[in-house]
């Protein structure tokens, strides 16, 4: 409503600073009659918010606006016949539209036009309408507006200014990225990505996001555009300021400007690796994330283009690269064990990646990270100590619980033992001729030489119940190969005061029971995991970049 008061003489200096302020005398020649002008302070801006957004439709909710006008200059005592103040947006206003209950006002599509009879020469207006934002508005573009204030009697002034339309908080989901898949990638070998995006909502918002990053160190991105950059160290982030995507545009990467993707020098293989790509608006939180961007020094910049068609193909925002087999071979040592009963001894436990490939873990779908699991089934007259209250023990970094005192149900078949009595957490990287070593301290409670023993190193997919796999995820035994090259020495002897079987220190391995004979070879590209892999909507970002 209009709040005209004659003895307020000052701006309210807080709400000036939320928009553009505009201050004016009047910039025409004044009429014969009216030699003198009035001081005029004046602006436009949201009321009870700081801006304004697209997309808004009168069905929805409408964004309430303000204008504030100031007279003065004049006699404390004169009367004003009439005060005129006409109020409109430029055709970029693209069917925006205004709604006012001040009977003092009349709204007309984007235009307000207000008439004040007998007011003081110096009073203060304050007047409330509603914008509804027409569909064509573009986000992040100005918008024009002018004011004009003709005081009756006196020269009218001009007061200009923009307004600028902001992109909806969840336009960010509007935008659809594919990404082309690849499959028998050689180690080392480097791929190029068909990237293409869609604005699949409903709305038209000037600049563009690009990112990509991806969750492994055995992936490495190149590319080195002028508008591109590093975000945060492990993201990089392309500005696109003038590319204005409307609904239902597709765009394309350029082929003068590609992304290559370069698999590590040792990947295992067949596995799944995932560079992942996102595109969103440029908004207010991307322009933040924007000023946080150190940019590349090249000479060319990364181009989409726009193509023909009205709609993307269903894909995934990340290209899925699964490489062409590459076996490691994790191998453990057989050891022999020496002590009088009542005595403390310990086993070393050694395992080893003798390559050719290193050894990575496969991510359970739906839990986190995988790992090679040590299953160690001690000999006749060895038991294992130092467990905590817990049931574990900690042994240089890596974690080892005791089956008893733990109460774990574990199937001693897939580690190719017959029982377990001490299960430790491996690694889940073991590179080419890498190492992991510890001592398990363990007490000979009978000295009686004996062979039975057995320690096992399996990688967790080798060891899964796929059970309910398929159910959930899509996903079967047949998804999860095994990479390792040879499981027979993946199983080795422990024995008590006796030699170990097979002969040295693990110098010859038993062959395993229960477990699968060596299975390399081409897969087709395993599907997603929920749960596995997830690229946020962050949002986030010089192009030369290669990590």
């Amino acid at each position: 409503m209009t709040s005209p008061n004659p003895t307020r003489r000052a701006l309210a200096g807080a709400g000036a600073a939320l928009t553009v302020a505009a201050f004016a005398v009047g910039l025409t020649a004044a009429p014969a009659q009216a030699q003198d002008q009035l001081d005029v302070q004046a602006w436009a801006e949201p009321w009870e918010t700081s801006d304004f957004y697209v997309g808004w439709t009168e069905e929805t909710e409408s964004q309430q606006a303000r204008l504030v006008v100031e007279t003065g200059g004049g006699a404390d005592d004169e009367v004003l016949e009439n005060l005129h103040i006409e109020f409109g947006l430029s055709d970029q206003s693209q069917g925006t539209t205004f709604v006012t209950e001040d009977p003092a006002c009349i709204a007309e599509g984007a235009t307000l036009d207000c008439n004040f009879a007998d007011q003081n020469a110096n009073s203060y207006f304050d007047i409330r309408f509603d914008v509804l934002p027409g569909p064509g508005v573009v986000a992040n573009e100005q918008v024009d507006w002018l004011m004009t204030v003709e005081p009756g009697g006196y020269a009218p002034a001009e007061i200009p200014g923009r307004w600028k339309f902001l992109a909806p908080d969840d336009a960010e989901w509007d935008y659809s990225v594919n990404a082309s898949d690849f499959e028998d990638v050689a180690a080392g070998d480097t791929v190029t990505p068909e990237i293409e995006f869609a604005n699949t909502g409903e709305t038209t918002i000037r600049g563009v996001i690009f990112s990509y990053w991806s969750d492994t160190p055995h992936l490495s991105v190149a590319s080195e555009y002028s508008n591109c950059g590093i975000y945060r160290e492990d993201e990089v982030m392309c500005a696109f300021p003038e590319l204005t995507p409307a609904p239902g545009e597709v765009y394309e990467l350029s082929a003068d400007s590609p992304i290559s993707v370069t698999l590590g020098a040792n990947v295992p293989g067949p596995m799944e690796f995932r560079q992942g790509f996102h595109v969103s608006p440029l908004d207010g939180w991307g322009q933040h994330y924007l000023d946080e961007v150190e940019f590349f020094d090249a000479d060319q910049e990364l181009v989409f283009e726009p193509t023909d068609r009205t709609e993307i193909e269903e894909g995934s925002s990340q290209s899925i690269i699964v490489s062409a087999a590459n076996p490691f071979d994790v191998a453990v040592a057989g050891q022999r064990i020496d002590g009088e009963a009542g005595a403390d001894a310990t086993i070393p436990v050694v395992i080893e990646n003798l390559g050719p490939a290193d050894g990575l873990a496969r991510a359970h779908p739906g839990s986190g990270e995988g790992r090679f699991n040590i299953a160690i089934q001690l000999p006749t007259g060895v038991e294992a100590t130092g467990f905590n209250e817990y049931g574990y023990i900690e042994l240089d970094g890596t974690f080892c619980n005791s089956m008893e005192l733990r109460e774990w149900t574990v199937d001693p078949a897939v580690y190719g033992l017959e029982r377990v009595d001490v299960m430790c957490d491996g690694p889940d990287t073991l590179r080419v001729g890498e190492e992991l070593a510890f001592d398990l301290p363990v007490i000979v409670t009978d000295a009686k030489s004996s062979t039975d023993g057995l320690i096992s190193v399996m990688e967790d997919a080798d060891t899964w119940d796929f059970t309910g796999f398929e159910e959930h995820w899509g996903l079967t035994e047949a998804d999860f190969p095994t990479i390792d090259g040879d499981l027979e020495n993946n199983v080795a002897a422990l024995s008590l005061n006796a030699a170990v079987p097979g002969g040295g220190s693990g110098s010859e391995q038993l062959p395993t029971t229960g477990v699968p004979l060596t299975v390399v070879g081409v897969t087709a590209a395993a599907v997603l995991a929920a749960g596995v892999v997830v690229f946020a909507l962050l949002r986030r970002r010089k192009a030369a970049a290669s990590w």
